[in-house]
């Protein structure tokens, strides 16, 4: 169980929606703390200092074979 880095993010922005009612934390880090995903399904860049309240979405990777 992880979080989505943003490159992981772009590769499955693809095919997956990612708009929420909330805030959520990525696991990429920047100078000044954690990138994070918007309500609108955008990444904020330039990141947030990880005490501010954003919600999680914990993802998986599950093998169809």
């Amino acid at each position: 169980v992880f979080l989505l880095s943003v490159d992981e993010m772009v590769e499955l922005a693809k095919t997956v929606t990612f708009k929420t009612s909330e805030e959520w934390w990525t696991r990429t880090a920047t100078d000044d703390g954690i990138m994070y995903t918007a309500p609108t399904g955008w990444v904020k860049a330039e990141g947030d200092q990880v005490v501010r309240d954003k919600g999680v979405r914990p993802s998986i990777w599950i093998s169809l074979e």
